[in-house]
């Protein structure tokens, strides 16, 4: 059993203790590593400008995956254990700009400068995404707006950066898995992810099991633990200060939770089943809830926030 949280950025291997652990993703690029580009405006996974990508190789649908933007404001660095994270400070080559950088200085997207972090990370996200279907096609009006429709600007009026996006040039693009992902490193996340993790301190518990056996035992003995999936509701509430997220069981490194099934005309969900993962599933069979789930939160929250969870946590706004 490990008790420290393990993750790599842009390509280095972090080990955390409980304090860090304990941190949204976000405060511990800014404040602990002086990764300033990811910043923290709404601290509620509305406006993008925390957005980093992240990759999760031990997912039971990996080989389909890719870095995915996600909002690192209302993440626990202890959920993304065991994970692969790229932020916008390491897209720059050591002569040129990334090639979203580029469109977004030559189309003038960028005004204030605060959002254009985050919008950069979504146009990487799809440009990635394009990347790995091997669809090199530029990316179109529909596309752009799409992929950013998780992003806020009160500056440019969003045609600029709209235009930026269309101004990228696939050719000319790396994947982000080629530049940061290596076979070590992948050797070592799925190695990491084997074991179960435990970080126990004075004001923070957070406990990760293997087996759903694991969970309901350790729920037995400590009946008032919370439960998370994801917790992008949860992270709301405890960036806001009403609850702080000090004793958690999460549910990351149960393999058989990311399954989805489908026997005699029912589909099963596992309680890791992300947005985008069951709308990319339910696409050909169900079209009209897949044209539902496009128009349901950002894709930001939809690569992390799970289907199960948002219906048992019947938030309002779910």
């Amino acid at each position: 059993m490990r008790n420290q949280t393990t993750l790599y950025i842009n390509g280095v291997k972090h080990v955390l203790n409980a304090e860090q652990s304990q941190m949204m993703l976000a405060e511990y690029l800014r404040y602990e590593k002086g990764l300033t580009g990811t910043k923290i405006v709404c601290a509620e996974g509305d406006c993008g400008a925390c957005g980093v990508l992240k990759f999760n190789p031990n997912h039971s649908h990996a080989k389909d995956h890719f870095y995915q933007p996600v909002n690192s404001c209302i993440a626990l660095c202890a959920q993304l254990d065991s994970q692969s994270i790229v932020t916008v400070d390491a897209l720059e080559y050591s002569d040129r700009l990334h090639e979203t950088q580029r469109a977004m200085v030559e189309c003038h997207g960028s005004q204030c400068g605060f959002c254009t972090p985050g919008f950069v990370i979504a146009m990487t996200g799809l440009v990635e995404e394009k990347i790995i279907k091997k669809d090199m096609q530029n990316i179109n009006e529909i596309e752009a707006k799409n992929c950013m429709t998780g992003n806020l600007c009160r500056c440019t009026g969003y045609a600029p950066i709209i235009n930026a996006a269309m101004d990228i040039d696939l050719s000319k693009c790396e994947s982000i898995q080629k530049r940061f992902y290596s076979e070590k490193q992948d050797q070592d996340l799925k190695a990491l992810h084997k074991e179960e993790l435990k970080i126990e301190s004075e004001h923070f518990k957070f406990y990760a099991p293997k087996t759903i056996e694991q969970a309901v035992s350790y729920l037995q003995q400590n009946p008032k633990v919370k439960i998370i999936a994801s917790a992008t509701d949860l992270g709301v509430i405890h960036n806001k200060r009403k609850l702080h997220l000090t004793h958690l069981l999460s549910l990351q490194l149960i393999d058989n939770l990311t399954h989805i099934q489908e026997h005699n005309h029912r589909i099963s969900i596992g309680a890791r089943v992300t947005h985008t993962e069951f709308r990319l599933f339910i696409k050909n069979r169900l079209p009209e809830l897949a044209k539902y789930l496009d128009i349901f939160a950002s894709p930001q929250i939809k690569n992390i926030a799970t289907v199960v969870g948002n219906i048992a946590n019947a938030s309002p706004i779910g």
